[in-house]
């Protein structure tokens, strides 16, 4: 039988059809009526504007005196302008590094940091600068203790 296999079921013997070569024609046949399809364009062909935005950010270093803040925000006072770091391993500023005059707010994983333990010190940090038009992040990559205080 065409289309057709004797098979045993709950002990009786049953006729099973299969339908294998009609799914596989209707399946054929819509996709020939739907005509072309458009995918989307993959991930890595983007535009040359998001290119652009996707490039990489330099890591950037800074000095300042670390203050606590309301709510568990902690904020880099009197800093240098950030600078990108251009050597692998810059050399470590001297404790009598001059302070500046900026405010960066230190974000990231700070608690790994000790954060709380250098409040009121003079800190060299690097990280990941985010600007915006209210304010400046430092995500913070590594911080260094300069001097016992802010002065």
């Amino acid at each position: 039988m065409r289309g057709r296999e004797t098979g045993m079921m709950n002990g009786r013997r049953c006729a099973v059809r299969w339908r294998a070569r009609s799914t596989a024609a209707a399946v054929l046949a819509l996709a020939a009526a739907a005509g072309p399809v458009a995918f989307p364009a993959p991930v890595f062909a983007r535009s040359a504007a998001a290119a652009q935005a996707a490039r990489p950010m330099p890591l950037m270093m800074t000095v300042g005196c670390v203050e606590a803040g309301d709510r568990g925000v902690f904020r880099l006072t009197r800093a240098t302008e950030p600078e990108a770091i251009a050597d692998r391993l810059p050399p470590v500023p001297a404790p009598s590094a001059a302070l500046g005059s900026g405010e960066i707010r230190l974000i990231g994983t700070l608690d790994e940091f000790g954060i709380a333990d250098h409040v009121g010190r003079k800190i060299w940090a690097k990280g990941l600068l985010v600007e915006d038009e209210t304010e400046r992040r430092l995500n913070v990559v590594s911080i260094t203790r300069l001097s016992p205080s802010c002065e």
